[in-house]
């Protein structure tokens, strides 16, 4: 039978699942070890890539725009939104809180002069 702790951690994973939505996903070659979830450990390394990496080019998909980075980088590209809530962000913190890592790494940034995440 599963604690209460564990009860609470599913049902707040199934409601940031439900709510959130994706958020920023950084995209790079995932390793046989980590799996897709590169940024498992390397937490603060990521927020810091993501806040200022340099943009080589993006591509608009409507409610958000994808932007790559230059080569080299700990990502290949990143959703850009500017027009949400601070709730991705809380969602983040919130998975890194209790332990989840269900939640790729989403940070507030500057991107010409504007507040996105």
């Amino acid at each position: 039978m599963p604690s209460p702790k564990d009860l609470l951690r599913a049902t707040i994973a199934l409601f940031l699942l439900l709510s959130i939505g994706a958020g920023q996903v950084a995209t790079t070659s995932p390793s046989a070890e980590s799996g897709s979830k590169v940024w498992i450990g390397h937490y603060a390394e990521y927020e810091e890539f993501l806040r200022n990496a340099v943009v080589d080019r993006t591509v608009d998909m409507g409610a958000a725009t994808r932007v790559f980075f230059k080569p080299g980088g700990l990502a290949e590209s990143a959703a850009l939104k500017s027009h949400v809530t601070k709730s991705e962000i809380a969602g983040y913190r919130l998975d890194r809180v209790l332990e989840l890592d269900m939640v790729p790494p989403t940070v507030e940034a500057r991107y010409n002069g504007i507040t996105a995440r």
